[in-house]
């Protein structure tokens, strides 16, 4: 398609295309509007044999248009843009064996690194922090930093195995999930999808805004995926205190055992190992604590009922109908009002930085009542202990926030 050439379509689902030529599709300068979609690149209709490409779709010049839901086999670049000041939007490509990139913005044979407003002309690829097989599916989640206050597509994909370049390819498409990012270009996302994948094997995404203009980044870096498992447990020491204003989440006995994972939020008992469900939680977190009784903990007053938690993986949970991006490396209070499955009610804060650590913890315990540990080290209400790898550890905050 070249010079000027616009709103042209090439392929449909009843009429597909095989393309075996050194470049598949080629837009040309000027050329704009343009969709190329449901065809096959470097092999047949059939998909029995493969006859290796340079290129799939190459944009040249000043060429911009759309590619989605085409198959590409066996080549040196899927889907590539010479030229990143123009639109190149695509999703639900299958590229598989690429020998370069899958996608390769500014077809340069490089992935470009992310940088910290994307602001240079290449939009940012997401972040995969989570790719966690349970018996329900895949659960998925990362983050993306970009333009900040902005709405965008985030499109996944699995593959069996990784690409040289440890971005891509694509076996297959997932779907899509969307994130807007907060005044600081920061946002996460998180989706549960209705497909098993063998842990071992890798999701990837690529990110692009929901307004008509910006091109689609590259494939972020693979993740690989892994099974799930029982996150973390509370021993609750304490009956479940409950108000009207405040009811908790359910009430429990002492030796009951609260516990987060795969990811629900379940009550258990000691004694005989029966589990029951609580609520749809929504994330896997690292550590978890369950307040046992009402304190004021440095400038915050905390509630008999009130859980504290810190997420294993950067992602997102419903909330009384609100998405709330949480981060790992941060300490959450959620504060429940209803656990009415599917949905989640109360509210979710952040409370303190614990980035400053530099490793994810383990377990957490909020001390509520003066005590000492048997190395005779005494705690104080307010004092956190932490599992850091192979070490426990205190911290004695001074002030909550970001930086506390």
């Amino acid at each position: 398609i070249q010079t000027a050439a616009f709103d042209n379509s090439i392929g449909m689902p009843e009429l597909a295309n095989s393309f075996f030529t050194t470049v598949g599709v080629e837009i040309d300068s000027l050329g704009y509007g343009n969709i190329v979609q449901y065809n096959y690149f470097g092999l047949s209709v059939s998909t029995e044999l493969t006859f290796p490409c340079e290129h799939g779709v190459l944009f040249s010049g000043t060429g911009s248009g759309r590619v989605e839901y085409n198959v590409m086999h066996s080549m040196q670049r899927g889907i590539s843009d010479t030229d990143t000041g123009h639109p190149v939007r695509h999703f639900g490509n299958l590229i598989v064996d690429s020998t370069l990139l899958g996608v390769d913005v500014g077809h340069d044979g490089a992935v470009d690194d992310n940088d910290s407003n994307d602001s240079d002309g290449i939009q940012n690829y997401p972040v995969m922090t989570k790719a966690v097989a349970t018996t329900d599916g895949i659960i998925v989640a990362g983050t993306l930093t970009s333009l900040s206050s902005t709405s965008f597509y985030i499109d996944l994909y699995h593959t069996t195995t990784a690409e040289a370049s440890g971005h891509g390819g694509a076996e297959a498409y997932l779907g899509r999930t969307t994130v807007e990012t907060d005044s600081s270009g920061r946002g996460a996302f998180q989706a549960a999808l209705p497909y098993y994948f063998a842990a071992g094997t890798y999701v990837t995404a690529t990110a692009v805004t929901t307004s008509a203009t910006g091109s689609t980044s590259e494939f972020a870096a693979n993740l690989q995926v892994v099974e799930g498992s029982r996150a973390a447990l509370c021993f609750a020491t304490t009956t479940n205190y409950v108000s009207g204003a405040m009811p908790g989440l359910a009430s429990w006995l002492p030796g009951d055992i609260l516990e987060l994972g795969s990811p629900n939020l379940e009550l258990g008992q000691a004694t005989d190992g029966t589990w029951s469900f609580v609520a749809a939680f929504g994330i896997d977190v690292d550590a978890i604590h369950r307040v046992n009784s009402d304190i004021v903990w440095v400038d915050l007053q905390l509630f008999a009922g009130d859980i504290l938690f810190s997420p294993q993986y950067s992602g997102s949970i419903t909330v009384s109908g609100q998405t709330v991006n949480v981060y790992d490396l941060e300490l959450y209070l959620f504060r429940p009002t209803s656990t009415s499955f599917p949905a989640l009610g109360g509210t979710v804060t952040m409370v303190v930085s614990l980035s400053s650590l530099g490793s994810q913890q383990g377990a957490l315990c909020l001390i509520e009542s003066s005590t000492t540990l048997v190395s005779n080290v005494p705690l104080l209400p307010g004092d956190l202990i932490m599992g850091l790898g192979t070490a426990v550890w205190y911290s004695r905050p001074t002030s909550l926030g970001p930086n506390p």
